[in-house]
């Protein structure tokens, strides 16, 4: 089963949430939001990407994507439920380069 951590619990994270928690889709390992609420959960990015995932869905936006989505890339799958990240083109080279060297 896929180990997930969600960025991002709001109108689109908090749904995703709630369904990864009902189960079979994947084990939801870690959270990464702006206000900690349960536990798995956290406001820091750092911690968010010591957990062992094999996908990381960003359902925060832009600037989430552009500051954790680099390393995220570097230790997981990454998916994104927008591109308006990837209209800023330091994000999306920043993106790019994070896809090439981690394969």
């Amino acid at each position: 089963m896929r180990r997930i951590g969600v960025i991002g619990a709001g109108r689109i994270g908090g749904p995703v949430i709630a369904r990864l928690r009902a189960g079979g889709l994947g084990r939801l390992v870690a959270v990464l939001r702006r206000h900690p609420r349960t536990a798995g959960e956290t406001d820091d990015p750092v911690a968010f990407l010591t957990h062992p995932l094999d996908l990381i869905l960003d359902c925060a936006g832009p600037r989430a994507l552009a500051a954790v989505g680099p390393a995220a890339l570097a230790r997981a799958d990454l998916w994104s439920v927008g591109a308006a990240a990837l209209a800023d083109p330091a994000t999306e080279a920043a993106l790019a380069a994070a896809a090439r060297a981690s394969g």
